[in-house]
């Protein structure tokens, strides 16, 4: 095998990794791996997702405005964090 060959893990198939997006599967697995995954919850579910969105902007808005609530703090730590919420926009 090259540099740029792998072996399936779960075929066995020797593909080249130059054009694959994973290193571990061929192109054959690719998507059975992908919903065993999802059937094993290595994925979370959008709702889970959002969830832990909601929470993640909670705490980061409430960073935003410490030391000076309910206003939007000016110290370089509360700026970081509300350039980030920005991006998120």
């Amino acid at each position: 095998m090259s540099r740029t060959e792998r072996e399936c893990k779960s075929c066995g198939y020797v593909f080249d990794t130059y054009f694959m997006a994973t290193m571990d599967y061929c192109k054959r697995c690719v998507p059975s791996v992908i919903e065993l995954a999802k059937a094993i919850k290595l994925f979370p579910d959008i709702e889970t997702l959002h969830t832990e969105n909601e929470r993640y902007e909670t705490a980061l808005e409430r960073l935003a405005r410490l030391g000076n609530e309910p206003e939007l703090g000016n110290s370089i730590g509360n700026v970081i964090v509300q350039e980030a919420l920005k991006g998120g926009e």
